[in-house]
């Protein structure tokens, strides 16, 4: 027989309001506690156990709810306990329980502490707030973002370029800042619409939340508004707030000169849509988003509901219908409960998963286990093992029914950790000819004349552009002059003794001026580009056009020419030993109104490839294989890329593949199951690991 829980008294200047219920009927109850000024939510389950809290322990708090039809929820009694004291609203006698390991490392990474009451602040400066939202003032301010729009349109590249200079480490200081700037006013929005509705703000402060810092206004107060409109007007206030500033400051950046002030315009105006469009709109987080979803749906705790009605349907499964739902909602609200609840479950574990990545990648690997250690028992493990302890208690292990369920379900899932899905692999590959001819330019040239476009068929011979230097014409007409006077001195040594004694000097001279006339000559020459042999133009450089200066070494074209057709690829290391010379695949473009072409592998470099080539496949070109720029210029794969070429099988349709086509091999693969990639990714990280 399980010991009853001791029920800690009430704290005696806790008030219970009553509130009206919301959009799905459920009756709600604040909580209030005078001494903190703050506000909390509670069912009304809550509010019956609450109501027979004085009876001391668990065991008569039951007796006293079966009297009146009820039946206790001990689950639903122990987290009322640990909400009561966590938030210091019983006198707890005892001494509190030393906290778990994992409680302790939550406790770590969040935590808050106030910085200011601002009450008094706010109730002077509301005044001047109500007059820069007024009517009058949003037009203006409407009138004055659509300009700064307008004219940073006009600006788009220089303003691209300034938000560019926020990746340098000075460029992230200043945005670190402006960010904390915007912050606080966003803030400070939340606390001017609780105070313009009568609601007191009784601190502002700092809170760190998975040891990421963020300003925080306490604003439970709203929880007694009785209108949906004020607490979502309230939610929307911050948001609404940076985009005030971020009008004002988009202007400030279009007629700013360049300077200090312009790169804080710019800053501004880009942390605004930043962390507005992407932290705070999200509804999936416990951030503004959420809350005014839940305010404008009329859900109360609408992600602690949705997270338990999601549990119930995992139980359903594992124990069919022994266990009532946590709730009894209307169909269609108990969809979108489910669903809500399946939707956060995703979206913490791909946060999970980013912060993963980011320790991993700016810290090493040395923390990467623990962290994912922790993701995978926070998210998966510990919901899982206190589901089935739930089910434990409730007796459904002993059902045979249930148990069939629970073996049919875990089947389920290992047959598809270890059902060979996967039997493909995906190859970033280009179409083209088996051999091309690049065009550069061999001096600073200006182009005088283009005569091919991109994709066109050329013959043996055809000119394909003509570029002429000024400087190369200079030269090779002194060289002509030298030529020419070197000559002169040179018949007349027979009628003077200087130039009789210089005349192997002046023969000298003439053969020097005729190679460098020569030279220039076959230099200006190569100014007129034909194609070396029949075969299609493509890469031709962006805006290449008559009247364009190029610089020597620069590709201007290539020419595709050759025999036959193939199709040229890297395969990721982690998928080399999956795939073998001879499997067959087809080469899927990259443009839809191309059409497939069935290949057939034929090579596999066996050494990985040191740069990527052609340069269309690197991701710094809008290709799939993530790449960087070395010292030298060059694209280097990320990760380990093994070169390999396929043979085409069947007709190309080469009139319509007359360039260079980049797109997706799909080759058959040794198949491979998620839970066998899964174990090989697990097992590449302690390999790592291990030798650091």
């Amino acid at each position: 027989m399980h010991k009853p829980l001791t029920l800690p008294p009430l704290r005696q200047d806790l008030r219970l309001k009553s509130r009206p219920p919301g959009a799905d009927g459920v009756p709600v109850w604040l909580l209030v506690d005078p001494l903190r000024d703050q506000h909390f939510v509670i069912s009304d389950d809550d509010r019956q156990l609450l109501a027979h809290w004085d009876q001391g322990d668990s065991t008569r708090l039951g007796q006293a709810l079966e009297r009146q039809g009820r039946r206790l929820d001990t689950q639903r009694l122990q987290a009322l306990l640990a909400f009561l004291r966590l938030h210091h609203l019983v006198l707890d006698a005892e001494p509190p329980r030393p906290p778990t390991a994992l409680q302790r490392v939550f406790a770590a990474l969040q935590w808050r502490f106030v910085v200011l009451r601002p009450q008094g602040l706010l109730e002077r400066t509301l005044p001047l707030v109500r007059t820069l939202v007024s009517p009058a003032w949003l037009l203006i301010w409407l009138a004055a973002t659509g300009l700064g729009l307008a004219m940073a349109s006009r600006q788009w590249d220089a303003f691209r370029d300034g938000v560019q200079a926020l990746l340098t480490p000075w460029g992230a200081l200043g945005f670190l800042l402006a960010l904390v700037a915007m912050k606080v006013v966003h803030e400070l929005g939340h606390a001017w619409a609780c105070v313009a509705q009568g609601v007191r703000v009784p601190h502002m402060g700092l809170a760190v939340s998975m040891g990421l810092p963020m300003v925080y206004t306490e604003t439970s107060g709203t929880h007694a508004l009785p209108s949906r409109r004020g607490r979502v007007l309230v939610g929307a206030a911050g948001m609404l707030a940076e985009t005030w500033v971020a009008g004002w400051a988009v202007l400030a950046w279009s007629i700013l000169p360049d300077g200090a002030a312009r790169t804080t315009a710019a800053m501004l105006a880009t942390t605004s849509l930043a962390t507005s469009l992407a932290v705070n709109l999200n509804p999936l987080g416990r951030f503004d988003g959420y809350h005014m979803l839940s305010d404008a749906l009329g859900i109360e705790n609408l992600q602690p509901r949705s997270l338990a009605y999601a549990g119930w349907c995992w139980s359903r499964l594992l124990f069919g219908p022994a266990e009532p739902p946590p709730e009894m909602p209307p169909r269609r609200l108990a969809v979108g409960l489910a669903l809500f609840g399946h939707a956060v479950w995703l979206y913490r574990l791909v946060l999970y998963a980013a912060v993963t990545w980011l320790v991993y990648r700016f810290v090493g690997t040395t923390l990467v286990l623990p962290v994912a250690a922790v993701a995978v028992w926070v998210l998966l493990l510990l919901p899982i093992w206190r589901r089935l302890q739930h089910g434990r208690q409730l007796g459904l292990f002993s059902q045979t029914l249930t148990r069939l369920r629970m073996a049919a379900t875990l089947a389920g899932l290992a047959l598809l950790l270890a059902w060979p899905l996967d039997r493909s692999v995906a190859v970033p590959a280009v179409l083209g000819w088996t051999q091309q001819t690049v065009v550069e330019a061999p001096e600073p040239a200006l182009v005088q004349a283009l005569w091919v476009v991109d994709g066109q068929r050329v013959r043996a011979g055809q000119p394909l552009l003509q570029l002429v230097s000024p400087e190369l014409e200079r030269r090779g007409e002194a060289a002509a002059v030298d030529e020419a006077l070197a000559h002169v001195r040179l018949d007349r040594a027979p009628a003077s003794a200087r130039d009789q004694q210089a005349s192997r000097v002046l023969a000298a001279q003439v053969v020097t001026a005729r190679s460098d006339r020569e030279g220039a000559q076959a230099r200006q020459a190569l100014m007129a580009v034909r194609a070396a042999s029949e075969g299609a133009t493509a890469d031709l450089a962006p805006a290449l056009r008559a009247g364009m200066w190029v610089r020597p070494g620069q590709t201007l074209l290539r020419v595709l020419h050759g025999d036959r057709q193939d199709v040229r690829g890297y395969l990721a290391e982690r998928e080399l030993r999956r795939v073998q010379t001879g499997t067959h695949g087809r080469f899927v473009p990259d443009d839809p109104s191309m059409p497939t072409v069935p290949v057939r592998l034929v090579e596999i470099d066996d050494v990985a490839a040191e740069q990527l080539t052609p340069g269309m496949l690197a991701s710094t070109q809008g290709g799939r294989i993530a790449a960087q720029v070395d010292a030298k210029g060059r694209l280097v794969p990320v990760h380990g890329q093994f070169s390999v070429r396929f043979e085409i099988e069947g007709p190309v349709g080469s009139d319509r593949l007359a360039m260079l086509q980049r797109g997706l091999v799909l080759v058959d693969a040794a198949p491979e199951s998620l839970g066998a990639l899964a174990w090989r990714q697990v097992w590449r990280l302690l390999i790592a690991e291990l030798r650091t």
